[in-house]
């Protein structure tokens, strides 16, 4: 479908691959479940849309990546680990962390991508592989992209809340195409009682 929500959910599946598997991706922090490494993916703007065309429109918004590191035996430590952290999603969206996408010629992945996913259907709790799994279907084509449209910036900053801990931070301006079509247009309904003036054939 290409909806804000697909765009959502497959940027925060990307960050997960980006950061590792010890971390978990959430879209909200809930009361008692503040456990980390954890990262947070949410919207900061709203969705613009502009017109391509008969049959398109093309989707732009802004989201914002938050990622709580492990607290550390000392401040240092800390800014040493959100230094790490900082890289892996600098590599990550420089470079590319999506597997099926790397290339036998230059050894990365498409940079400023994210392989977006179509999340109709599938609960908040479910993934694009348990979803894959259950009703057989791919989800994606080869080609389906969102575009980071603008340079992503990333960085450390002190948690207010611990002292051995920072958190990181980063931006990413996100573009992708969406169809409005419902099919091909059917032909041109005469008025009634109008019967259309025959053309004569050309030379």
């Amino acid at each position: 479908m290409r909806t804000a929500n697909d765009v959502l959910r497959s940027l925060s599946r990307y960050v997960a691959l980006a950061v590792g598997p010890e971390w978990e991706v959430r879209y909200a922090v809930e009361e008692g479940a503040f456990e980390r490494p954890f990262v947070r993916v949410t919207p900061s703007t709203p969705t613009s849309w502009t017109a391509r065309g008969m049959h398109y429109t093309v989707g732009r918004r802004t989201f914002t990546v938050i990622c709580f590191p492990l607290v550390m035996p000392s401040e240092e430590e800390a800014r040493i680990e959100a230094d790490r952290v900082e890289e892996l999603l600098f590599q990550g969206f420089s470079r590319g962390v999506h597997t099926p996408s790397f290339s036998n010629h230059s050894g990365r992945a498409h940079p400023l991508r994210v392989p977006l996913y179509d999340f109709s259907g599938i609960a908040a709790d479910r993934t694009i592989e348990d979803a894959v799994a259950a009703d057989g279907l791919p989800r994606r084509a080869a080609n389906d992209f969102v575009r980071v449209v603008e340079t992503p910036s990333f960085g450390a900053i002190p948690d207010l809340n611990e002292d051995r801990a920072y958190m990181v931070t980063g931006d990413l301006r996100l573009e992708w195409d969406r169809s409005v079509a419902y099919g091909p247009p059917g032909p041109i309904a005469e008025p009634p009682g109008i019967v259309p003036t025959p053309v004569p054939p050309g030379p």
